[in-house]
């Protein structure tokens, strides 16, 4: 199985942060050195990070063979544009995390590559930060993986949400969260009930309670069940 490697860069002005006012509404005001304004911090830290530009581009050169000989897995993070996307491909780059644009993510799927998009982005139907939505890529057909992201127990939740509005069918939705990641990270036992798979179940409760919405419940769990049903029977 070859290691992931995320390649990112989330200075402002760019990527997802290309709104410096929304990047400097998000600092927490105490990180901010006395005597600036949220956005004077935010354009010194642009600033710093033009002048390290060149330093990007020598780690993505260095990254690039090991992607070529299967030695790493590399992921393009926040590809804005269409040659953002395609200067990642041309380094090796195999999956797209989070494109910010629709062409972006439109030319990652014309170039094979695989697109992952955040559960808590699909799960609120927007992202926090002002993004593309990964419900709009589930729809089109263009997202092939929900990723954790920032909160776990969104992977569940955003499944079973975007089934219940439509964007998708419930065993899409779910192949999201197993089959789509199994795939991704070449983990080929696992991700889907098959004849020679590890047969990891969940038993989820999605009915609504006193007073709540459905919010989907994990209550029972089985790991590699065939594998323990045949040592039970040679036992």
């Amino acid at each position: 199985i070859c290691p992931l490697v995320s390649f990112e860069d989330h200075t402002p002005g760019q990527g997802q942060f290309r709104d410096l006012a929304q990047f400097a509404a998000a600092i927490d005001p105490t990180d901010v050195p006395q005597g600036m304004s949220a956005l004077e911090y935010v354009e010194q830290l642009k600033a710093e990070a033009d002048q390290l530009i060149a330093l990007r581009s020598r780690n993505l050169a260095r990254l690039s063979p090991l992607a070529y000989q299967n030695r790493l897995r590399l992921l393009a993070h926040d590809a804005e544009t269409i040659d953002d996307v395609v200067v990642a491909s041309e380094a090796g780059a195999s999956v797209a995390e989070f494109p910010v644009s629709l062409i972006a993510a439109v030319e990652a799927r014309n170039l094979g590559m695989s697109i992952v998009m955040g559960a808590p982005n699909a799960l609120r139907g927007t992202s926090h930060s002002g993004n593309l939505s990964a419900r709009r890529l589930v729809e089109a057909g263009l997202c092939d993986v929900l990723a954790s992201d920032y909160l776990p127990s969104t992977l569940l939740a955003a499944a079973f949400t975007l089934a219940a509005n439509g964007s998708c069918t419930l065993p899409q939705a779910v192949g999201l969260i197993t089959r789509g990641p199994a795939r991704l990270t070449g983990l080929g036992d696992r991700g889907r009930i098959d004849v020679g798979c590890r047969a990891d179940l969940l038993l989820v409760d999605y009915r609504p309670s006193e007073g709540r919405q459905a919010w989907p419940t994990v209550v029972g769990v089985q790991r590699a069940f065939d594998d323990l049903r045949r040592r039970q029977l040679v036992a």
